[in-house]
This record gives structure tokens, sequence and C-alpha cells, in this order.
């Protein structure tokens, strides 16, 4: 069981040790977090913007109850929105 919080000094992520919370992308933070959830592995890498896309849609289907939904909720938008180029006006 991996979980990110602020006051822990260490992380463990896919095997590795993380020394510091800063070393962690947004992006291995929502991975590391989405071990929690009930979703096919295929649709655990959030490098893709489908899968995140594909998230958004479908993480509460089975996952709704789960105590860090609301927050990977929010951390997924946020990937989706650095990924969407600014618009010029």
């Amino acid at each position: 069981m991996y979980l990110v919080h602020p006051r822990n000094a260490l992380v463990k992520e896919k095997g590795k040790r993380i020394l510091n919370m800063i070393d962690l992308t947004l992006e291995q933070h929502v991975e590391i977090l989405l071990e929690k959830f009930d979703i096919p592995n295929t649709r655990r890498n959030v490098e893709k913007k489908t899968n995140v896309q594909w998230l958004l849609r479908n993480l509460a289907v089975r996952n709704k109850e789960n105590p860090h939904f609301a927050h990977i909720t929010h951390c997924l938008q946020a990937i989706l929105k650095k990924e969407q180029p600014h618009e010029q006006q």
C-alpha cells in the first residue's frame, strides 16, 4: 500500500524509493494513488491523454466510495488542463 501524504518523507514508487515528495511529478502521484482503485491496468498510465479522459469519465463506476476519489479526480483534471495548449485571444 503506497500512499502519498505531505507528512511522509519516504514514498515507494514502482519499487524505487523517492526520498522527497518534491521529487514526484503530478503524474507519478496519480499513478501511485491509482494502485488503490479498481481500474484496468491498461488505463493506469496517465501520460496518455486518452487514459486521463477515460479515468475522468469512468473512475466513479467502481471507485466513488474510495476515500481518495475526490483528490484523484482533481489531480486528473489538473493533468488534462496542463496538457491542453493555451488558447490565444
